[in-house]
């Protein structure tokens, strides 16, 4: 999946194309979509599967399963095409069998990956064994750490596979915090934070909300000690729900409820709420 596509993977040279083996599950990367990436499973060079994420003229979240040529695939602009090498084995022609099963014209409602990169984990290990390999995988928690700025304060963020996170946070390229990705391994003594629901398919859901914050899907507009910081992102991801208690805590439920009548909530591109 997205993280353990940055742990391991190969571009693949362009003179390569017709030699990519059924099965192989690939990636598309371009310079201008920041940190968006397209999983798909490779069938021929005429058929590429593909899971694409949808927005709803009604704020809903969709997807399909969607069908094309390497050439459509790979022909946008300075395109890179990447193989996903997942530290699992797995068998390619079950892999094609699987992806091709996918495929109808339905769009489907659901939070899935916006990448699609769920859809090629499906395809690699198939349905039964889908949601064992998700749960070894560890998505979908909230993590806090305590830091230092004049005073104290805790720092949050969402697990993904791979041992990254998803949190909004400053970078080393810029002071002005974005929702970013980062090691897991780079936070200091996190500390579980656990919510009431922690099945599963809650997980994959703040997974995946992490990932539309990251891919610019859902704008989280500027950062905000008060009324927008990271747990606000990191509740949300979690609930749906934009909320500190931190905040709620340092300056009370009075001021609190002021703030909340003008805090902004994570817009999705169109203005559409999520």
């Amino acid at each position: 999946m997205y993280g353990e596509y940055f742990n391991s993977n190969r571009r693949i040279p362009e003179e390569e194309y017709e030699n990519i083996e059924p099965g192989t599950p690939i990636v598309l990367s371009n310079p201008s979509w920041g940190a968006f990436r397209q999983f798909a499973i490779f069938v021929n060079t005429e058929t590429i599967v593909y899971q694409k994420y949808i927005k709803l003229e009604d704020g809903r979240d969709a997807y399909q399963i969607q069908v094309m040529s390497l050439e459509n695939f790979t022909n946008y602009g300075e395109n890179v095409l990447f193989e996903y090498k997942p530290s699992f084995e797995y068998a390619t022609d079950t892999v094609v069998d699987n992806a091709l099963s996918f495929v109808d014209d339905n769009i489907y409602l659901g939070l899935r990956s916006v990448v699609g990169d769920d859809f090629v984990l499906e395809c690699l290990v198939g349905t039964e064994e889908f949601p064992y390999v998700l749960h070894s995988m560890n998505i979908g928690y909230h993590l806090s750490e305590e830091r230092r700025k004049l005073v104290k304060y805790q720092h949050h963020a969402i697990t993904i596979e791979g041992g990254w996170v998803i949190h909004f946070a400053s970078t080393d390229q810029s002071d002005k915090p974005v929702i970013t990705l980062q090691k897991n391994a780079k936070l200091h003594n996190p500390c579980l934070v656990t919510h009431d629901n922690e099945s599963l398919p809650s997980r994959l859901d703040a997974r995946n909300r992490a990932m539309l914050g990251l891919m610019g899907i859902v704008q989280f507009h500027n950062y905000n000690l008060v009324t927008n910081n990271c747990e606000h992102f990191a509740n949300w991801c979690k609930t749906g729900k934009h909320k500190s208690k931190q905040v709620y805590k340092a300056i009370g439920s009075t001021a609190w409820l002021a703030l909340s009548l003008i805090t902004k909530t994570p817009q999705c591109f169109g203005g559409q709420n999520d």
